[in-house]
């Protein structure tokens, strides 16, 4: 399933340029990040398939989130904020086993889901010297779910069109070199866009969780 994620991306960085670039006590640059996914394994759902085989469909992990793409900071005194636009990548993988009743003739497969979010982040809180804490919401949009499961007849893909979180996090400035380390909560699911028979997987209620480091470059 595609939104075709990279021209809406180019398109928003392109208006939060120009929105910015004629405000000379602001700022604009560049950023990436990369970040480990915190994620409980062990969700487990088993259907009853066709032809007397069940399915044991286990939500394994979640890989690192890497991001990239363009920021604005703005700073009023001991005050800031920081609106961000990324183009975000991770990994889920699962587990199927597949058995007749038993565990005799039982057979277990591996499986990737690959995901890409367009994320749009504010970020705001007080300045002390170079040190910036600060906290906000972060939206993700969603752009693209590629998935081993869908050679399976019971998986069926219905991801929400946009998911929200909240994340706080630290930060320091090296006059044009900005590092960042941040904590995201997401308030989705792991599992939230699989539907089983016409009903959101909601068993997969692992809420994953983000801890990732930035670098930055303004101009």
């Amino acid at each position: 399933m595609t939104f075709k994620p990279m021209f809406r991306f180019i398109i928003f960085g392109l208006v939060l340029f120009a929105s910015f670039k004629g405000l000379a006590q602001h700022h604009i640059g560049v950023k990436a990040s990369y970040g480990y996914t915190q994620s409980r394994g062990e969700s487990r759902l088993t259907i009853n398939g066709e032809q007397a085989i069940n399915f044991d469909l286990r939500f394994v992990n979640a890989g690192p989130a890497s991001a990239f793409g363009v920021m604005s900071q703005h700073n009023f005194g001991w005050l800031w904020v920081q609106p961000e636009l990324l183009y975000s990548r991770f990994e889920q993988e699962y587990s199927v086993r597949s058995f007749t009743g038993s565990d005799d003739n039982l057979f277990e497969q591996r499986h990737i889901e690959k995901h890409s979010y367009v994320d749009i982040s504010v970020m705001g809180g007080l300045r002390f010297e170079r040190f910036r804490y600060g906290v906000g919401p972060i939206f993700h949009i969603t752009g693209s779910i590629t998935s081993d499961l869908d050679q399976y007849a019971f998986f069926t893909q219905d991801p929400r069109w946009i998911t929200y979180g909240f994340q706080g996090g630290i930060g320091y400035d090296f006059d044009y070199i900005h590092v960042d380390f941040k904590f995201e909560s997401t308030f989705r699911a792991a599992g939230d866009h699989i539907k089983f028979t016409d009903t959101r997987v909601e068993q997969y209620n692992n809420q994953l969780q983000v801890l990732s480091i930035s670098l930055g470059f303004m101009f």
